[in-house]
Order: structure tokens, then C-alpha cells, then sequence
């Protein structure tokens, strides 16, 4: 069993593969012989792809909706085109503001600041609900979202800003980060369990080329620190995504929701989240078996006991003594996939057009 598992690190995985499977991690992961791998489009080449010939349909009204629809048009904008907004449109913005603007400032205020500023928020808030007409708005805002196309395409346009490296989640220089990074957890086994006595040393010129694989007996201790690092990616948490109204005019989906992967399906899954170890420091009940790992920490450029990477051909060589290893580098031992439900996700009794 590998220390990983032994330790219990922590996850919030819907799902976890060993990050030698995926990497890196830009990539959309596919199943290949029943593991994960990286596959050969990255996250925002798919999401190009997907974006390319992508057609918006308006919702299909009922007479109910389509009364309601326009009575919030009719509240929101003086014009049919939603440009000039209504004087009770205006007012309500400007409460919005007002009580944003005193929001942010109550985060900055001192003791002596906060009693008057309360004060000032509740009065504006309770002038917004009777004078700005703050209910009454606010339900008309929610219904044109809801109800028209317009809101539609300025999702789409919204989305279509999140398509960078940025948005996606760009992590090439994630290293660069990780010295700079608080919050780490401290964990130790202390004793010696069965587990921790069979961990398997590993080591060759790569984690592909294996030259060693074999039992450790004398393992008795290991410490490190872990981080669950979360990978924010804005473009596939934009609520465009979750729009019925849209499609891809040549069958491309982003996920098709199923566990079989299709052709058809750009990004069926994606990590979202990488854990992290440092300060990894290992304690030897047997010098033999010491031996055995000092020497191929000398010998081979990728070293790993337990599924825990000693060494790569990046970063500092471990520190050794008798009965003791100790590696500074930082490593990445884990990941975190999420898979993607139905998206895009359209109404199927929806007459689509040809062309939009």
C-alpha cells in the first residue's frame, strides 16, 4: 500500500489518480486502460474548439412567460433594444451602489468609523426597499435573465473573456508559488505499521524507466507537511455553461455526462486541485534498507518509496545520514479530478434552427 494512503492525506476528491498518471495538468485527462492519462488537447485549446461554431437559441415561451417577460422589460428600459434603462432602473442602481460602496468601506473601518456606518446602511437599505423599489426590481431583473435571449449572448460574451490561460487555470509555473504558500498540514506516522514496513522502493532514469522495484522492510517513520492547492477555473464555472439555450452546430459537447468518453466530448473531466508535500523526512529501523535507498538516491535520477517521490531530475538532491533521508524539494503527489456533468444541456423538445 503507499505511504499516500497510509497517511490519509487529505482530498476533496470526486475523484484521485496518482499524479504520475497526469501531468501536467493543463491537459484534458482521458481513460486509457482503465487509469487517467493526459491527453493531447489542452483545456483551452478544447474550449476554442467549443466556442467556434456555437449557436444561441431564445427560450421557448409560454404565453405566461412571455407576459411576464415583458412586463420586467417594460419596468427595466424605456427602449425595445434594453440600451436606455428606466428612471426606477436608475434609482434602484444607484441604491445598489451606495450600499456597495459602504460594504467595502465597513471592511476598512475602525472601531470608531463602524457604529456610524451601520447606521448609514441600514437607512440607505431600508430607503432602497420602499423608494428604489428594491423587491419589485430586483424580481423583474432575475425574470428578463431568465427569459431572454439578450442574456444569452452577454453570457456567452462573459464567458468568451474567461478563454485564457488565466481563465482556464495556467500552472506552468506553479513551483514558482509554492515557497511562497501558507497553510500547510504537518503529518507524521510515528509507529511502525504493516503498511509502512512493505512500502516499495522504486528507481530508474524516470518514473516511465524503471530500474529497481522492490520491498522496503525498514521503513519506522515519516513526516511532511501536505497542501491541497485548488486550481481555480473560471472559465468552467462561468454560468454560461449551465444555459439550456445554446449549442455547438457541429455536435461538439463539453461533457456528455456519461462515464464512457466519446469523440465528441472536449472536456469530459479536469483536475481541480493538486496535493502537495514538502519537507518529507524518512526514519529507518533497518541500516540495510537505508543503504538500499541512499544508494539509489546516489545511482538514478527518479527515486520514489511508497509513492512518495524522493527525487526527480528537478530540484534538490535529498539529505542523508545513517537510518535518515530528508528531501527540501516540494513535490506533487496527487491530484484532484472533477468530473463534468451534461454540458451544454438544451431542452430536447427545443426546435433548434438550422442556422441562428
Amino acid at each position: 500500500m503507499p505511504l499516500s494512503e497510509v497517511l490519509f492525506l487529505p482530498s476533496t476528491a470526486e475523484d484521485s489518480v496518482p499524479v504520475s498518471l497526469l501531468n501536467p495538468f493543463d491537459r484534458v485527462p482521458i481513460k486509457s486502460s482503465g487509469v487517467f492519462q493526459p491527453g493531447p488537447r489542452s483545456l483551452l485549446d478544447a474550449l476554442k474548439i467549443l466556442d467556434a461554431d456555437i449557436e444561441i437559441k431564445a427560450p421557448d415561451l409560454s404565453d405566461a412567460q412571455k407576459k411576464a417577460a415583458d412586463e420586467a422589460s417594460h419596468l427595466l428600459y424605456v427602449d425595445s433594444f434594453h440600451i436606455i434603462k428606466t428612471d426606477a432602473y436608475k434609482k434602484y442602481l444607484d441604491y445598489q451602489n451606495r450600499y456597495q460602496d459602504l460594504v467595502e468601506r465597513l471592511k476598512k473601518a475602525g472601531a470608531n468609523e463602524r457604529s456610524g456606518l451601520i447606521l448609514e446602511q441600514q437607512s440607505i437599505l431600508s430607503d432602497w426597499n420602499i423608494d428604489g423599489q428594491r423587491s419589485k426590481i430586483a424580481a423583474a431583473i432575475s425574470t428578463a435573465q431568465q427569459l431572454s435571449a439578450d442574456k444569452v449572448k452577454s453570457l456567452k460574451e462573459s464567458w468568451e473573456t474567461q478563454i485564457t490561460p488565466e481563465g482556464v487555470g495556467d500552472y506552468s509555473k506553479l513551483w514558482d508559488q509554492v515557497a511562497s504558500l501558507s497553510d500547510w498540514t504537518a503529518l507524521s506516522v510515528t509507529t511502525s505499521p504493516a503498511q509502512l514496513q512493505g512500502s516499495l522502493l522504486r528507481a530508474g532514469d524516470s518514473a516511465a524507466q524503471l530500474k529497481i522495484e522492490k520491498a522496503c522492510a525498514g521503513l519506522a517513520q515519516i513526516s511532511m507537511k501536505v497542501r491541497v492547492f485548488k486550481i481555480p477555473r473560471r472559465a468552467f464555472e462561468h454560468p454560461f455553461l449551465q444555459s439550456s439555450n445554446w449549442q455547438n452546430k457541429k455536435s461538439y459537447v463539453l461533457s456528455d455526462g456519461n462515464p464512457t468518453d466519446t469523440d465528441a466530448e472536449l472536456v469530459p473531466r479536469y483536475v481541480t486541485a493538486l496535493i502537495l508535500v514538502k519537507g518529507l523526512e524518512l526514519r529507518f529501523s533497518s541500516i540495510s534498507d537505508w543503504r538500499e535507498v541512499s544508494s539509489a538516491l546516489q545511482t538514478y535520477k527518479y527515486v520514489e518509496l511508497g509513492g512518495l517521490p524522493l527525487r526527480t531530475d528537478q530540484g534538490i538532491a535529498p539529505y542523508t545520514s545513517p537510518n535518515y533521508v530528508a528531501s527540501a524539494t516540494p513535490f506533487l503527489i496527487d491530484v484532484v479530478i472533477r468530473e463534468v456533468g451534461k454540458v451544454p444541456n438544451p431542452d430536447p423538445s427545443d426546435n433548434w434552427p438550422a442556422r441562428w
